[in-house]
């Protein structure tokens, strides 16, 4: 409204007649200066004509869809304003379907840490990240809420716990074994050393299989992380020919 007015006063100024007497064009000027103030504060604080309603809200949908987590923003009485393709993904919800709802409807209370969620795919272990939202007095206007699925993650972790709890029950065990058949060599001159001898090198052989089938499931666990992609068979096969050629 002020920016309107001071075009309005400045183009009745601009068109004045030449004529009009001097009080009235300095009537004008008082008026105008009285409202740059005004203009001026709207343009800098609130960019009004340098920002546009549309640009900003395609670039910030186009930042939100392009995260990989999901990301859900809700108003202070917990209601969805705005969220990603990976919440609606995780959560099974159609474009634009959940706006306006109570986000405690499409998932459990979200609280900030690692927690245990009902998706889409089933139950899964998520960390969620929040963030409050707040005007620039401090006043508390909404939560934004990032959450990432980490149940490969902690059940990778889980199978490589167990692998070397098993590595290293085995490892006491026959380590153990050894040392008493080593100081049974050392200590007692009447016992079957080539026996022994036998025994020692069998645990070895043993641990050492042990060791490198801990390696494979590693690997094999280690390779569930990646993401399979499509390829051209043919381009591959020709440059796989031209290298061994």
């Amino acid at each position: 409204a002020f920016g309107a007015a001071f075009v309005c006063l400045s183009v009745l100024l601009a068109t004045q007649n030449v004529a009009q007497s001097q009080t009235a064009r300095d009537g004008t000027l008082v008026v105008l200066a009285a409202l740059a103030p005004f203009v001026l504060a709207a343009v800098v604080r609130y960019r009004i004509f340098t920002s546009g309603a549309s640009a900003g809200h395609l670039t910030r949908e186009r930042i939100l869809d392009e995260m990989d987590a999901a990301v859900v923003i809700a108003d202070r009485n917990g209601r969805i304003l705005e969220y990603n393709a990976g919440f609606e993904a995780m959560f099974g919800i159609d474009g634009g379907d959940a706006v306006g709802d109570r986000l405690d409807a499409v998932t459990a209370s979200l609280s900030q840490g690692e927690q245990t969620l009902t998706t889409a795919s089933g139950t899964r272990r998520c960390v969620v990240e929040q963030t409050t939202l707040t005007t620039t007095a401090a006043t508390q206007i909404g939560d934004a809420y990032r959450i990432r699925d980490v149940t490969g993650r902690r059940t990778r972790e889980q199978r490589l716990d167990v692998l070397n709890r098993v590595l290293r029950h085995n490892l006491r065990n026959d380590l153990d074994a050894m040392k008493g058949f080593a100081e049974t060599l050392e200590t007692d001159a009447d016992v079957d050393r080539a026996a022994i001898a036998a025994r020692i090198e069998a645990m070895a052989t043993d641990l050492s299989a042990t060791g490198e089938t801990v390696r494979r499931c590693a690997r094999l666990l280690e390779r569930e992380r990646r993401t399979d992609t499509a390829v051209d068979v043919t381009a591959t096969a020709e440059e796989v020919a031209d290298r061994v050629a």
